[in-house]
């Protein structure tokens, strides 16, 4: 149990967030393991929960699959999110996070061109080690799209080689160098990377491009160019079927030793005319294709909303009571909860997979009253 003398770390946001987190999307022994590990995280608080949502019946006892994520919404940020599990390490992820040390050192200095390309950084968390250990996360990145420092979309792969030469010792396998390549000449106008990732705790060298832009009907087009197989069919029948709940999908690929291959659709509903997401529509088509069972769907759309000081009886985090005392009197701290988007995939046996990715945040608001 955290003590007020503990220090802070991301885990103090937990028993805000617990109360609009169904037990049918993190069982409560996983949202132990998942504290254990935010307890070593920096306090930081941008984050969210990728949650497969595979029936209970075929997910293991304790309810897993659920991974953390954190990051840093700025390059003023970096520092704190980069150092904080340092302590815990062993010697080869040592290595692992002085690389990410590195990139995060690089993206603070204001002379360099990442400083104002990367918009945000963020690490993934797999629970697949005891509680105790601090796995090596995923890291993805996001571009400035608008103002002074927006990438442009060619740009992008440019500063995307750029950061895997910083967080990878090994050089891109021919297959993957070639596909990527390809891949930057084939990509039609108007689509371009939304973000990119890598995965530190995989041997090699290991990317991920996340594509916004492309229309379905050029979705296969494109893989052809690019070497991949086109999609397998439960993601092209599925993304025919929600053709009219969806504003668009995010194709996913990985480019690797074995050169590119499709890693999923990440899906957005359509925009209420006025304003906001159409999440229901979405869900409950997911729940017709088989992917996310009722109580899945009714936990999802639990998780939207918000709470602050005077909404709970949960121990505010220090640093954000400390943060309010320089604000104006009519400023108070939030903890924002919202959906982000949806991932669908191919699973090793042929079926269509699920994830569903979570999100929260602080932000400031702002009293209406005197």
């Amino acid at each position: 149990m955290d003590t007020p003398s503990s220090p802070a770390s991301l885990s103090d946001a937990f028993p805000l967030l617990r109360p609009a987190l169904s037990s049918r999307l993190v069982s409560d022994q996983t949202f132990a393991r998942l504290r254990s590990l935010a307890r070593h995280l920096a306090p930081l608080w941008w984050g969210g929960f990728e949650i497969d949502l595979e029936p209970r019946s075929s997910r293991d006892a304790a309810g897993g699959r659920v991974d953390l994520h954190q990051g840093a919404t700025g390059p003023a940020e970096a520092p704190t999110l980069f150092d904080a599990p340092i302590a815990r390490l062993s010697a080869s992820d040592f290595r692992v996070w002085e690389r990410l040390r590195q990139l995060s050192r690089i993206w603070v200095d204001s002379t360099s061109s990442l400083h104002r390309a990367i918009a945000r950084l963020g690490l993934e968390f797999d629970l697949t080690g005891p509680p105790e250990q601090i796995p090596p996360p995923a890291v993805f990145w996001s571009f400035t799209e608008t103002g002074v420092g927006a990438v442009a979309g060619p740009e992008r792969f440019t500063f995307t080689t750029r950061i895997l030469d910083i967080l990878h010792e090994s050089s891109p396998s021919p297959a993957a160098a070639e596909g990527l390549q390809v891949c930057r000449a084939a990509l039609p106008e108007g689509a371009a990377i939304v973000h990119a990732g890598t995965m530190t705790s995989r041997p090699g060298w290991v990317l991920r491009l996340n594509l916004w832009g492309l229309e379905p009907a050029t979705i296969n087009p494109f893989l052809n160019a690019c070497g991949s197989a086109a999609l397998a069919p439960p993601l092209a029948s599925a993304l025919a079927f929600l053709d009219g709940v969806i504003d668009n999908a995010v194709l996913a690929l990985d480019f690797c030793g074995t050169g590119v291959s499709v890693n999923g659709l990440e899906c957005l509903p359509r925009q209420r005319p006025e304003g906001g997401l159409e999440w229901p529509p979405l869900l409950e088509s997911l729940g017709d294709l088989g992917c996310c069972d009722e109580a899945a769907r009714a936990g999802l759309l639990a998780w939207p909303g918000q709470v602050d000081p005077g909404s709970t009886s949960g121990r505010w985090p220090v640093p954000l009571m400390i943060a309010s005392l320089l604000r104006g009197p009519r400023e108070f701290s939030l903890l924002r909860r919202r959906l982000n988007h949806i991932k669908l995939s191919v699973q090793p046996e042929g079926s269509l997979g699920c994830k569903a990715y979570l999100e929260f945040y602080h932000t400031w608001g702002r009293s209406l009253s005197e």
